[in-house]
C-alpha cells in the first residue's frame, strides 16, 4: 500500500511531527483497541470503526473553536428542518466535542470551560441523531451513552501517539501532579518514569530527574 504522510500536532509544541504510516486506519485501530482495552471499556465492533475513521480523516472539520463554539453548532443543528441535513448537523456536532474533549482538554480548561460542558452538548447532540433515519444510530446512540468513556479513548490515543520528547513527558507528568490520576501514572511508568511527590525520577540514564 502506498505510505501516508499526516501531522500530528499539539497544543504543546509549535511544530509538526511527520510520520510516514503504511496503513493510517490500521494505525489508528491498533491504538483504539489498546485504549478501549487498558481504560476497561466496552464498544460494539461498529463504534470502534466509527472512531478510527474520525481519526483517520482528520481534524480539519471536527473541532469546535472560539468562531464555532458548540452550543452554536448545536443551537443550529437542532434549528434544522429537514431531517437529512438535522441529522447531519448532530452528527458534525457531535464529532466535534468528542474530537475535542478526546485532543485539546487541557486547551478548554486552559480557558475556563468545563470539559462537562462539551461532553453534554456532545452526548445531547449524538444522543438526537440517532433517533433520526440513516446509518449509524446504534453508533451513535452507544456514542452518547458513554460519551466521557469515549473521550477518554481518544485523549488515550492522542498521549500515546503523542509522547515523542522529554517535554513531553514533563507535560504528562505536570498533568498527574495536579489530578493524581491513576492512568497517568501507569503511562508515566511505561514511559520509565516513576512519580513520586517530591521529583521526577526517570531511567537510569538521568534523563529526567
Amino acid at each position: 500500500p502506498r505510505s501516508t504522510l499526516f501531522p500530528y500536532t499539539t497544543l504543546f509544541r509549535s511544530e509538526q511531527v511527520m510520520e510516514v504510516v503504511e496503513d493510517t486506519r490500521g494505525f489508528f485501530q491498533e491504538r483504539i483497541d489498546a485504549a478501549l482495552t487498558r481504560l476497561d471499556i466496552k464498544a460494539s465492533e461498529q463504534t470502534s470503526l466509527y472512531l478510527r475513521e474520525l481519526l483517520s480523516r482528520g481534524t480539519h472539520s471536527v473541532i469546535a473553536t472560539p468562531d464555532q463554539p458548540i452550543v452554536t453548532q448545536l443551537a443550529s443543528a437542532l434549528d434544522e428542518t429537514q431531517p437529512r441535513e438535522r441529522r447531519q448537523k448532530l452528527q458534525e456536532t457531535g464529532d466535534a466535542a468528542l474530537y475535542t474533549c478526546g485532543f485539546f482538554q487541557e486547551h478548554i480548561q486552559g480557558r475556563g470551560m468545563s470539559v462537562d460542558y462539551y461532553a453534554t452538548m456532545g452526548g445531547r447532540a449524538y444522543q438526537s441523531a440517532a433517533v433520526l433515519p440513516g446509518p449509524h444510530r446504534s453508533v451513535f446512540g452507544e456514542l452518547a451513552e458513554r460519551f466521557s468513556g469515549f473521550a477518554q479513548v481518544l485523549d488515550e490515543v492522542r498521549e500515546t501517539t503523542m509522547l515523542r520528547t522529554p517535554q513531553d513527558i514533563v507535560r504528562l507528568y505536570d498533568r498527574w501532579r495536579r489530578t493524581k490520576s491513576p492512568r497517568l501514572a501507569e503511562r508515566l511508568q511505561e514511559e520509565g518514569v516513576f512519580p513520586g511527590e517530591g521529583a521526577l525520577f526517570g531511567s537510569d540514564d538521568g534523563t529526567l530527574h
